[in-house]
């Protein structure tokens, strides 16, 4: 392998990093993304839970209970 191979390939090398830092970057900006969205998600279900176990005692209190209701 002459020098200008040489540079050639590690030119190669060079573009190639490059463009897996881009990707890297784009992969851990989505991983945020995504964690992000998951944790409102989470937030929803407990609140969509504590709404529901807030109804159902309510309902318990209330004296009218789902089975006595049919």
């Amino acid at each position: 392998m002459d020098a200008v191979e040489l540079k050639t390939y590690l030119e190669t090398i060079l573009v190639g990093m490059a463009e897996l830092r881009t990707e890297q970057c784009q992969i851990r900006s989505d991983i945020s993304k995504l964690r992000c969205e998951l944790k409102d998600l989470w937030l929803q279900v407990a609140k969509d839970i504590s709404n529901r176990d807030s109804k159902e005692a309510a309902i318990e209190i209330s004296g009218t209970n789902k089975e006595s209701c049919a």
